[in-house]
């Protein structure tokens, strides 16, 4: 990357994307996506999802995202303050998104005191490592496009979820343009660029205002170039895919090498990881082709402590009960507590536990107790998540 820019550098151009570097950026994804694709290149990711979005919008209508979605967590609220639209953010498990989901919104469509319905965001990866599988896309995107809706494809980590899938051109395509999404945000910067993404506008039709929206929302950069080049070496050659790969791999590895490290506790692998059945939860491979252990440097230094009682405890495989997500909101910790209770409930080291969490002062469930109530029992903790919860509020 530091080569393209530095090759970018030499010369006179001219400014806002009239350069050779753009045209040979611009055709690398056409290249890419097997057709004439309208490539508006952004800043940083927030910026190509709100200028996604922006193109995908009509008035008085909403997006409708999953409760894990980046746009509605992770973007301070830009989607809203920049677009004036509402996000419809819907729960969901495994931060995917269902057709029965839009179905059960279609009540709102024509309904004047309603914000409408108008696009659906699905993220590839999601948020939690899962993914949508081609048959999964296309079935959003059917139910969306008979409601009238129009389908954004959130791809931060399109990189990772495409090597997954298959890790092939057409693995991309697949869930992309042949699925029916009809814009994308692709992602650069967490696939090895030094800054940048790109929204993809897959459906001809929706390309009329992007330059003039793009300027709007204030992702039009002055030096384009500088960002293209990165863009075309990066999808020269495959390397778009061989830097997904090895960053699969090497996140697989450090999971692996630290899964029996006393107090890690570790949830199951992404699916983005590696090749898997992303329906029956199958397990990734453990490295992909041609990486090693010696690829990666870790030292651990354990502590020496008596946690034996930790391998008779029944939350053995359990972790995503007992410790709460990124922006785990209230209800979906109260659900997910109630669960851990009844776990606990039954197991045979549940005193010991509790105390081991109160004497190491511990966050998650621990012997049939959460955060908040070793909070309240006097053994405190910083910022307990009912307490966090309750100051927010």
């Amino acid at each position: 990357m530091l080569e393209a820019v530095a090759r970018a550098n030499h010369g006179h151009v001219l400014a806002y994307g009239d350069d050779v570097h753009t045209r040979a950026c611009e055709e690398r994804f056409r290249e890419l996506f097997g057709r004439d694709v309208t490539t508006l290149l952004t800043f940083n990711g927030t910026g190509a999802n709100v200028l996604a979005l922006a193109l995908l919008l009509g008035p008085a209508q909403a997006v409708v995202c999953s409760e894990w979605a980046h746009i509605a967590v992770d973007e301070t609220g830009a989607p809203e303050r920049a677009l004036g639209a509402k996000l419809i953010d819907l729960p969901s498990a495994d931060a995917k998104l269902v057709p029965e989901q839009l179905d059960e919104l279609a009540h709102l469509i024509g309904v004047k005191h309603h914000a409408q319905p108008g696009v659906v965001s699905i993220t590839q990866s999601t948020e939690l490592g899962t993914l949508y599988t081609v048959e999964e896309v296309a079935a959003l995107c059917d139910t969306a496009h008979r409601l009238g809706m129009k389908v954004h494809l959130d791809g931060a980590r399109i990189a990772n979820a495409t090597v997954a899938l298959g890790g092939t051109i057409d693995t991309l395509r697949a869930f992309t343009v042949e699925a029916g999404v009809d814009i994308v945000s692709f992602g650069g910067t967490k696939n090895g660029l030094l800054g940048g993404e790109a929204v993809i506008v897959l459906d001809p039709a929706l390309a009329g205002p992007g330059e003039f929206v793009r300027k709007q929302v204030t992702q039009l950069p002055s030096k384009m170039r500088f960002i293209a080049a990165q863009f075309d070496a990066l999808l020269a050659d495959g390397l778009w895919l061989e830097l997904a790969r090895h960053s699969n791999a090497m996140a697989t590895l450090l999971h692996d090498l630290t899964a029996d490290i006393p107090g890690v506790h570790h949830a199951a692998p992404p699916a983005e990881w590696g090749p898997a059945s992303t329906t029956t939860g199958a397990r990734p491979h453990r490295y992909a082709e041609g990486a090693s252990m010696a690829a990666v440097e870790i030292v651990v230094t354990r502590l020496e402590t008596d946690d034996d009682w930790m391998r008779q405890a029944a939350c053995k495989g359990l972790t995503h009960l007992f410790f709460p997500t990124a922006a785990e909101r209230p209800q979906a910790r109260e659900r997910r507590e109630a669960m851990a209770r009844q776990v606990c409930a039954g197991c045979s080291v549940q005193d010991t536990c509790r105390e081991y969490a109160r004497d190491h002062h511990e966050y998650g469930y621990w012997g049939g107790e959460s955060e908040d109530e070793r909070h309240a029992a006097g053994f405190r903790l910083i910022a307990p998540i009912g307490v966090r919860a309750r100051s927010a509020g």
